[in-house]
């Protein structure tokens, strides 16, 4: 294009051109990058002039998820842009007179996460460390990052209340046999332990659409805390008999006493478990809160070659 002398001449001094610029954590390109190129006033000092690189990127990047919440996390997505010159060449500074925004109203997955800041988009300015570099340099650093907080409705209804339903109906194995004395010991087990592979087997139906790491989740926590209920009452099933009601021996207690502390304790881990659930989504929703107020958010960038000359 026609650039000015003075910017075309600084820009290839400092080597600085659309080609420069890429991703940290893009692992691949969807097509080729659209480049252009244009100069228009500058919105602070009108008397001078900027040279505007711009691309348009299409591509596959990668992100850890933190899952230890699951399904009740929340996740940031990110793009790392850099410019591969060092930063006495060059460095980045946040653009505010065009903002970056998340077109959230078409976000595809809508119906799986909720886009916690909608429309803005939280940027950070950083520097390389000089050991990641043989030559013992600083690169510019930008990153654009929104979160997304996952809709834990499907696995509420389709793996903790099926859970729980199972594991409060555990304790039946108390109830009287039909000629209203106790059921042996043989029926007991059996009620027990159907109960217990129940829940093995459902597990295994719902396996898929848990994440498979190697740390335990939110939900991987309650349906392990079910799992020690469930065979805590299979111990209760088998001993009961032996040691609490020998033959022609009175239990020192009714049975169902047993059935009314297993559903009264799980209970209380139930409160336990919703209750700190709750207050880890009240920290988290004031924490963004607070980034609003306080951060800047929703900045584009500007690349600015280390000289006093402008163009």
């Amino acid at each position: 294009g026609d650039y000015p002398a003075a910017g075309t001449a600084l820009c290839a001094a400092y080597g600085l051109n659309a080609s420069r610029f890429g991703f940290l954590n893009m692992v691949e390109a969807v097509g080729d990058m659209e480049v252009w190129s244009s100069t228009q006033n500058n919105v602070f000092v009108p008397e001078l002039e900027d040279l505007c690189f711009k691309m348009r990127v299409r591509g596959i990047f990668l992100e850890e998820y933190e899952l230890q919440n699951f399904p009740w996390d929340e996740q940031r997505l990110s793009l790392m842009l850099t410019v591969h010159l060092p930063t006495t060449r060059v460095h980045l500074t946040q653009n505010k007179e065009f903002p970056s925004i998340f077109m959230h109203d078409h976000f595809g997955l809508n119906g799986v996460f909720k886009v916690v800041l909608n429309q803005h988009v939280k940027s950070e300015l950083g520097e390389s460390r000089k050991e990641a570099s043989s030559a013992g340099l600083r690169y510019p650093w930008l990153e654009f990052s929104v979160y997304l907080q996952r809709k834990p409705s499907f696995f509420i209804n389709q793996v903790v209340l099926p859970l729980a339903a199972i594991t409060t109906i555990t304790p039946l194995s108390v109830m009287p046999d039909v000629d209203g004395g106790m059921m042996g010991t043989g029926d007991r087990l059996s009620y027990a332990v159907t109960i217990l592979l129940t829940s093995v087997a459902y597990r295994f139906v719902i396996a898929g659409a848990i994440p498979q790491v190697s740390y335990l989740t939110a939900i991987d926590s309650y349906n392990l805390v079910c799992f020690i209920f469930m065979l805590t009452n299979v111990a209760e099933a088998a001993l009961w008999p032996a040691l609490a009601a020998p033959a022609g021996a009175v239990p020192p207690f009714p049975e169902w006493y047993w059935a009314v502390a297993f559903i009264a304790a799980f209970g209380v881990y139930n409160a336990y478990f919703w209750a700190s659930t709750m207050l880890t989504m009240r920290a988290r929703r004031r924490t963004r809160a607070d980034e609003l107020a306080k951060l800047d958010l929703g900045t584009g960038f500007m690349a600015r070659p280390q000289s006093s000359l402008h163009t």
